[in-house]
């Protein structure tokens, strides 16, 4: 490229020589009008400036690609030395999305200044050669971050497969664990159901709950819970959860089914009493069943 521009300016500075001399000794020149020598240094000159615009777009364009290629090297050396590390998926694919990024940035810069220096009026017989030597380079950076990555994007896809399997495997396996907990805790939950009935005499005479024992046409008989207890007349619920059982406004509490004693209080408040239980495990172990008479 430097050859060409001496050329140029020797050439400039030559014609002006030889014209100016003309004219000093008022003779004609043996090559014809000097205007059409100066008009032809005007374009040479004009070449000239347009050479070293070209010169320095290109050596502005060669850092720049010579930056990119720094990058590309150190991000290849990169996937080189992390390739056989599956916990490194994520790093690897980030450094190749930008490795592709420099690869097309570079690419669109050669071909911009590869055209522009063909649109210009200068010989391009020096600058051709460094564009397609610089495009010769990135092709070899290129083949070689396929060779590299190409094979570890095989292995990712491998691990990636393999990662799915697994975790559907472990889904399944979630999945049945939770239908086996969900089971055992229903089976836990009815394990834990209890029926209750609290009213006077003639209510749990009518739910079927008690009977009467003994006595004579129903003189001096006794009250006793009945053989058969049909849930639809009782209240439901979970001991682990229900601890007081509201008696109402009664004076007289009497526990038809047996429950261990010491597992339970009768609590006083004004205008209701309750059946707390203080151990219910305890309590319902005899009797999953609680009747209780007021009155």
């Amino acid at each position: 490229m430097k050859p060409v521009l001496f050329q140029i300016m020797a050439f400039c500075v030559l014609v002006f020589t030889g014209c100016k001399q003309a004219e000093e000794q008022k003779v004609p020149s043996s090559n014809g009008d000097c205007s059409v020598y100066i008009e032809h240094v005007d374009k040479l000159e004009r070449q000239l400036l347009e050479g070293e615009r070209n010169a320095d777009k290109l050596e502005d364009v060669i850092y720049h690609l010579t930056q990119n290629y720094i990058a590309i090297d150190q991000k290849i050396r990169l996937i080189q030395k992390y390739k056989d590390d599956g916990s490194q998926a994520k790093l690897l694919d980030r450094t190749a999305t930008e490795i592709n990024r420099f690869f097309e940035e570079s690419q669109l810069l050669l071909d911009s200044t590869e055209t522009e220096i063909q649109k210009s009026t200068i010989p391009q017989s020096s600058m051709i050669p460094i564009i397609e030597t610089v495009r010769s380079y990135l092709t070899h950076q290129e083949r070689l971050f396929i060779e590299v990555y190409g094979s570890i994007g095989t292995i990712q896809k491998q691990v990636t497969k393999l990662k799915q399997t697994v975790a559907a495997k472990e889904k399944e396996i979630s999945k049945k664990q939770k239908d086996t907990e969900k089971i055992l805790e229903e089976k836990d939950k009815q394990n834990r159901k209890i029926f209750y009935l609290v009213g006077s005499r003639s209510d749990l005479e009518r739910a079927k709950a008690i009977k009467k024992s003994g006595g004579f046409l129903g003189v001096g008989s006794t009250v006793k819970l009945s053989d058969r207890l049909d849930e639809m007349f009782f209240q439901s619920g979970d001991y682990k959860f229900m601890k007081e059982i509201a008696l109402g406004n009664t004076k007289k509490v009497n526990l038809i089914t047996t429950h261990p004693k010491g597992t339970y209080l009768i609590i006083d408040t004004p205008g209701e009493r309750f059946l707390k239980i203080t151990n219910p495990e305890k309590f319902w172990s005899t009797s999953t069943f609680l009747v209780v008479q007021v009155d």
